[in-house]
């Protein structure tokens, strides 16, 4: 705040203290008065040094001016002071008093004692540079480390008078006329462009009542909101009745902030003379952030309001490097903006001095004498400018005495090491330097050759790197912020990328991958604005990139450009039979939902669009059970939108339960199951399949795909949504792989049904939309309807029936309902509670009297009685007895035992916890469990406990000794049952899918014999070729994970050496010969003994291929599984080019590869012979073989072998 010294005579105590009343009226708190008990002087203590360090330290003095003072000798001396120290001087002239001598040529102010005009008073103060609002606390550090200075630090922001003052005649000129209303102020990062506008234009401008100034803001995702949001914000101070959709749409009709001001003349607060001006920050993240659409919308807005005459005027902060860009964009709607272009220049030595010592004064702080001078020394140009704030901050934080001292500055690190030092610090606190660098990538914008800061979201952000970025934050090198009412992080200043050596190691590192990020998100948010139509989707090698990108780099992709990837490879799959794409997609949805949970109570975001949430909730619905992906991406920007939409949240449980999200398989993706549980069999949907699996009788059948599945408690009744007529009904004893289908009842509305058997199997009720039936099933080949029920509460989510034919429901908004199916009829709300995320299972132990609700909640599972919905008893997924964690405990599966002895509940990372129901007393935690979600629970009849996970493992346990019964993955219990290999064809007729990696190990096959072709190009002539001769070498990699290595191996025909020649990977065999990768594909870069294999450089589409040693004769070999076909083709330096066709059996899976057996060529898919050929000229005697896992558009090099003859 700004401090005044009062020097008066003693005489007049009693007017002096009005005169300081006043002042603190007018919001000047800092007010000197010596003989005032509270902030005057200090008895005990030198009063004259007293008086000389508060004259010292003050903005400016009030002097006065009465025939006593004027003939006060100490009065003449303070004033002698204050002019020799420079200090505003604000003469009161008391009731026609002469001026003082030395205050003669200074304009006084005339006043009379006890009648003191405040504003008058306010005027002169603010006609001296002393708004009332700049004031300062000296208590209060003067520097703002890495941030930039704000209006709050106006009173300390020396430096920049003169750019202040050229800057506010751009602005406001004194003509009243105007170049532009747009104006530029441009310098590279780091300048201070943003601390001028924020602390030195706005106040200057603020002290005039002629001005509406809205606080500054960078722009993001949604700038024509943001500025709305901004006027309104700014009406509001003004007490004007503007909310930001009325400015929003004054920003897009001609003559609307016009209309603004007028608006605010109203609320009795502007004049015709009023002019309103935006600060539009950091205006690059326009074209950085911001998508092509809402860029538009925001650029086409402000120049229709910035036309003539309006009174808007727009300040644009941005880096010199990236105006041009912006300047384009602006010029295309042929915006007013002004010629003149305010570039900010460095700072001289001597502003560099008044910016250290100057905001040190009004703190009462002191700098060692040298400190100075060394600080100007050591930050040099102007680029360092943040470095010296910071090292300012960190000086001021440590200064208990209120002292600055070398020691402390060397301790940091001086100017250039203090940033690094304070990384360093953070580092030390038991993390890697390489775990705090990962963080703060996810801070980092590569747009260009420069390292940019980038807005984060915290819910986009892995919890482990949270917690990194928190203590960042309180070590003063990140900020959050809350942007749309979400906490949002972003460096403090890009210096931070350049200042810290581990971090600047880590972004080269990762210059790829975080430029593919970019244009990603960019990509992402243009397909989002687009509404998400198929034509903005990823194809081809741009998808082959982001899918490989998103692999390796999952701490980095946001649930947006998730989202997008996914669907994009759903698109691409989905005609396939496994529809792999999507689950990703979904598990994106899912994580969507989690974090519904961690932040619901924050879930009304103000920008969401209700007309575009409910055009998606309709979309999404629309496409549940035909398009799924295309379900799945609109429920995902809908929850964007509006998190806590409530039909979105419904469709979204719909989708996670249903079979589009029960498979997917891919290098660091695992397997979702959707589970149904009767006696001793589990029904597990996978891909197009369902398969049965019988525990007991260790037999797995396959069934087709279905939406939704129930099995009768005894294992011999299965009930699948899977025909397009209904719901079909199986015989589970039929003997054989195939087993009876009974019938087909009920009718297919094209939604996924709720389906639930009472315990004895006699009855089964299904739920579909917002009508539940109730089928009698004692006769399951003739299924009898016995009644219907219309839910008020909405479309049932989880039902359960009763011994007494009582069906239990539950919605979105009711947790629990009660319809008396075989009795009156009546329903009844047990438990009317809603829920944002929908109840997936109700379990009802054998007597019927108690049921668990299951839906994932931060409260604790409740078991209800089923006569009064009242809670019996409840428990949390959570170990009882260990310390809290930081957020609450979430149970997102949990199932009662069927004797309502037991309960199991798992919480967010898979684990288990088992609870007595009717002693409340904690079991213990199921071990060897699963290491991800588990999406569902079921108890067996036997009292076994049944789970799946997307961690793909099926497990089988014993909850009262928390064991597991079966303990591996569903693939080895799969080996196990059948008591031998798995072969491919086995495998794809279970699960119908070549994506899964074959669970068992691959048949052995005997050596072949010596093969002799005479023809050159005899196709599918040789009878048997499986396997290569001689495999001297096997480097096998994914695209970028896992590195070439280099060196000598030993095998039966000498030694092998891999290395670097001509950009290609090179296999050398002694005594035998060379071999090369081709020249189109060069998988290696960097120094040393590894290289590290990069995504562009680890693909080449279409060829899958051998090379001779000349790294040029090639033949290929490419498979279309759909079509049933291949081609086998050759070209090189022997002269042309030849194809030639072959026939892909059904069925046939597994890797593509094309191997040199002794100079016989052969095609195998998944071991299996589908063409040979053999020429002299086409025998190398070294040949690269490339092999791919089941990619019809396309060869991986994911596999290389060299192989030679004996």
């Amino acid at each position: 705040m700004a401090q005044l010294f009062v020097s008066h005579s003693s005489v007049d105590n009693q007017l002096a203290a009005q005169v300081k009343d006043v002042l603190a009226t007018l919001g000047y708190e800092s007010v000197f008065l010596d003989f005032d008990p509270t902030g005057g002087l200090v008895p005990g203590q030198a009063w004259r040094d007293q008086l000389f360090t508060n004259l010292d330290a003050c903005d400016a003095v009030v002097f006065l001016t009465t025939p006593a003072s004027v003939a006060s000798q100490w009065c003449h001396s303070e004033l002698a002071l204050a002019r020799w120290l420079r200090k505003p001087i604000l003469a009161l002239l008391v009731d026609g008093s002469d001026p003082h001598p030395l205050t003669a040529d200074l304009q006084g102010l005339a006043v009379k004692a006890g009648h003191l005009d405040a504003d008058r008073v306010r005027t002169a103060l603010v006609s001296l540079g002393l708004d009332q609002e700049a004031r300062w606390d000296p208590a209060r550090s003067p520097f703002p480390g890495l941030r930039a200075f704000d209006e709050s630090y106006a009173a300390v922001f020396f430096g920049r008078d003169r750019q202040i003052d050229q800057l506010r005649q751009l602005v406001d000129p004194p003509s009243r006329s105007r170049e532009g209303a747009v104006v530029p102020v441009l310098g590279p990062s780091g300048s201070g462009k943003s601390s001028l506008v924020r602390a030195g234009l706005v106040p200057a401008l603020r002290v005039s009542s002629d001005w509406v100034i809205t606080d500054p803001w960078t722009p993001s995702d949604l700038p024509l909101a943001e500025l709305s949001l901004a006027l309104a914000q700014a009406a509001k101070r003004h007490d004007a009745d503007l909310d930001a959709d009325r400015c929003a749409a004054l920003l897009t009709t001609p003559g609307g902030m016009a209309e603004y001001v007028r608006t605010l003349r109203e609320s009795g607060v502007a004049s015709a003379q009023t002019k309103v001006l935006v600060v539009v920050d950091q205006a690059e993240e326009l074209v950085t952030i911001t998508g092509e659409t809402e860029r538009r919308a925001f650029l086409e807005a402000l120049t229709t309001s910035c036309a003539e005459p309006s009174p808007l005027r727009v300040v644009m902060t941005a880096r010199t490097d990236m105006w041009d860009q912006v300047a384009a964009e602006t010029g295309r709607f042929e915006m007013s903006v002004a010629p003149t272009v305010l570039h900010v220049p460095p700072l001289t030595r001597t502003d560099l001095a008044e910016v250290i010592s100057e905001p040190a004064r009004r703190s009462h702080l002191s700098l060692e004498d040298g400190l100075v001078q060394r600080l100007v020394d050591d930050t040099g140009s102007g680029d360092a400018l943040p470095l010296l704030a910071f090292t300012l901050a960190r000086l001021a934080a440590d200064a208990e005495d209120g002292r600055l001292t070398h020691a402390e500055y060397d301790a940091i690190g001086g100017v250039q090491g203090s940033i690094a030092s304070r990384a360093a610090e953070v580092a030390s606190g038991g993390r890697s330097e390489q775990q705090v660098a990962e963080a703060i990538l996810h801070l980092v914008s590569l747009t260009d050759a420069t390292a940019h800061k980038r807005l984060t979201r915290a819910a986009d952000v892995p919890p482990r790197h949270r917690e990194i970025l928190d203590d960042l934050v309180e070590a003063r090198l990140v900020v959050v912020n809350e942007v749309n009412d979400q906490p949002v992080y972003a460096p403090a200043h890009e210096s931070l990328f350049s200042a810290w050596p581990p971090l600047v190691a880590m972004i080269e590192s990762r210059r790829g991958d975080l430029e593919l990020r970019a244009r990603l998100e960019r990509r992402a948010a243009d397909w989002r604005e687009g509404g998400g139509t198929q034509s903005g989707l990823l194809s081809g090698l741009e998808l082959d990139q982001a899918a490989q990108w998103r692999s390796r780099n999952a701490d980095l992709a946001t649930p947006d450009v998730a989202a997008y990837v996914d669907a994009s490879a759903a698109r691409r799959r989905q005609g396939r039979i496994v529809r792999a794409g999507v689950a990703t997609v979904v598990a994106a949805l899912a994580v969507s939902l989690v974090v519904v949970l961690l932040v619901n109570s924050r879930a009304d975001r103000r920008r969401a669009d209700e007309a575009q949430v409910g055009e998606l909730a309709a979309i999404a619905e629309r496409e549940l059970v035909h398009d799924p992906p295309a379900a799945a991406a609109a429920l995902l920007r809908g929850l964007e939108l509006d998190s806590g939409d409530r039909a979105l949240l419904s469709l979204s449980r719909t989708l996670l339960r249903s079979p589009a999200r029960d498979v997917y398989r891919a290098p660091g993706q695992e397997t979702f199951f959707q589970l149904g549980v009767g006696g001793p069999v589990a029904a597990v949907t996978t891909g197009d399949d369902t398969v049965v699996w019988d525990i007991e009788r260790e037999t797995l059948r396959s069934f087709p795909q279905s939406g939704s599945q129930a099995v009768r408690s005894d294992g011999r009744v299965y009930v699948a949504a899977d025909d397009p007529d209904g719901l079909s009904v199986y015989d589970l004893a039929t003997e054989g792989d195939q087993p009876d289908r009974l019938t087909v009842f009920s009718a297919n509305d094209q939604s996924v049904p709720v389906l639930a058997f009472s315990h004895d199997g006699s009855l089964l009720a299904e739920g579909r939309r917002s009508w539940v039936a109730l089928w009698d099933m004692r006769d399951p080949g003739a299924p009898q309807r016995l009644a219907t029920w219309h839910s008020p509460s909405g479309d049932p989510t989880a039902l359960a029936v009763l011994g007494d034919g009582r069906v239990l429901a539950a919605s979105n908004s009711a947790r629990l309902m009660l319809w008396d199916a075989l009795g009156d009829g009546s329903t009844k709300t047990l438990v009317a509670d809603r829920t944002d995320t929908g109840v997936q299972h109700l379990t009802v132990e054998e007597t019927g009297e108690q049921v668990l609700i299951d839906y994932p909640s931060f409260e604790d599972v409740a078991i209800a009685d089923t006569t009064t919905g009242a809670t019996v008893s409840s428990f949390t997924a959570a170990d009882p007895a260990a310390p809290p964690a930081s957020f609450p405990p979430v149970s997102w599966s949990s199932s009662l035992s069927t004797d309502g002895r037991t309960v199991a509940t798992f919480d967010l990372a898979g684990r288990g916890y088992v609870f007595d129901v009717d002693t409340g007393a904690y079991l213990g935690p199921l071990t060897g469990g699963h290491t991800s979600l588990v999406s569902d629970t079921y108890f067996n009849d036997a009292g076994l406990l049944v789970t799946s996970s997307v961690d793909g493992t099926l497990r089988v346990w014993d909850p009262r000794s928390a064991e597991v019964e079966l303990s591996d993955s569903l693939s080895d219990d799969l080996c196990s049952v059948f008591g031998a290999r798995v072969d491919a064809d086995s495998w794809e007729l279970a699960f119908g899918s070549d994506d899964l990696d074959l669970p068992c190990p691959a048949p052995t096959y005997d050596e072949p014999a010596p093969l002799t072709v005479s023809s050159a190009a005899d196709i599918g002539s040789v009878p048997e070729v499986s396997t290569p001769g001689t495999v001297v070498l096997a480097e096998t990699f994914e695209g970028g994970g896992t590195p070439f290595g280099t060196g000598q191996r030993t095998v039966s025909t000498g030694q092998v050496t891999t290395s670097v020649k001509g950009g290609r990977y090179r296999i050398d065999v002694a005594g035998v010969g060379e071999a090369y990768t081709t020249w189109v594909s060069a998988p290696v870069a960097g120094t040393g003994d590894t290289w590290a294999v990069t995504a562009t450089q680890a693909r080449a589409r279409g060829e899958c291929g051998l090379y001779a040693s000349d790294g040029k004769t090639q033949v290929t070999a490419t498979v279309d599984r759909d079509a049933g076909t291949g081609t086998l083709a050759w070209f090189g330096t022997f002269g042309g080019t030849h194809d030639e066709s072959f026939t892909v059996p059904a069925g046939a899976g597994g890797a593509l590869s094309l191997v040199d057996d002794r100079g016989v060529l052969a095609v195998l898919l998944g071991g299996r012979r589908l063409a040979t050929v053999a020429d002299a000229d086409l025998r190398p005697p070294t040949a690269v073989g490339l092999a791919t896992r089941g990619d019809s558009a396309g060869c991986d090099f994911d596999d290389i072998t060299a192989t030679t003859a004996p």
